[in-house]
């Protein structure tokens, strides 16, 4: 074979190859994010829209967005909560 052809040949597959990894990554990305917010909703009882919305405020961090809708605080301070509970939820939510 011709070697441009071959080199057309390898550039396609590459992109093909690409294209598959990206939309595998997006699936996934999509997936995860779905059952996070299925997470939330069954722990705290909020509506799913709610939970999306708690969980989008959250940076996509689950416990974060646990923490805001069972307590009603902002985000920002229940990641402090969190880390000052070493992460745990139960934990962060038994604080005063």
């Amino acid at each position: 074979m011709d070697t441009a052809v071959l080199s057309t040949l390898s550039a396609l597959s590459g992109t093909v190859i690409g294209a598959i990894s990206s939309l595998g990554t997006t699936w996934m990305t999509t997936k995860a994010q779905a059952r996070a917010a299925r997470i939330v909703h069954q722990v705290t009882g909020a509506s799913v829209e709610r939970a999306e919305a708690a969980l989008a405020a959250a940076g996509g961090s689950a416990k974060v967005a646990i923490v805001t809708l069972e307590t009603g605080i902002t985000p920002d301070e229940a990641r402090q909560r969190l880390n000052h509970a070493g992460g745990f939820l139960r934990r962060a939510l038994a604080e005063e």
